[in-house]
């Protein structure tokens, strides 16, 4: 059996020790809930991680046992190829916003989710540096 078609919608969710909140309902408010990181590996063990702002949460309802639920974080993710530098010794990661990637694949478990904390770096505005797990 698949989902029922009714998906509930929310601007904030707990998992992983973090409260995220999704970007609209973060906007006008002083901290910031609504950026994310996830680990990503490729065949060849090397790790990238990705991040974007988290736009949407949805959880959906799996017909059946009851309480089968499942939660996905719905992200506009930032490009990793030109996008993002890392400055392993330094332990910030520089990226670009203005670079997104152009993917169909935004979707991730809420259990997946890292939070992450989004800087402007002075001399170049397009610029954020992200503290946190690398």
């Amino acid at each position: 059996m698949g989902p029922s078609r009714g998906v509930n919608c929310y601007n904030g969710y707990f998992v992983n020790g973090f409260k995220f909140h999704t970007l609209d309902y973060d906007f006008h408010k002083t901290t910031m809930n609504s950026r994310v990181s996830v680990l990503g590996s490729c065949h060849n063990d090397y790790e990238r991680n990705y991040y974007g702002m988290l736009t949407e949460i949805l959880e959906l309802d799996y017909l059946g046992d009851v309480g089968n639920k499942v939660t996905l974080f719905k992200c506009d993710w930032f490009d990793i190829n030109g996008g993002v530098r890392v400055h392993r010794q330094l332990g910030l990661v520089e990226l670009n916003h203005k670079k997104k990637l152009q993917t169909n694949d935004v979707f991730i478990l809420a259990q997946q989710a890292l939070q992450v904390y989004y800087t402007c770096f002075q001399r170049r505005l397009e610029i954020d540096l992200i503290g946190g797990r690398l």
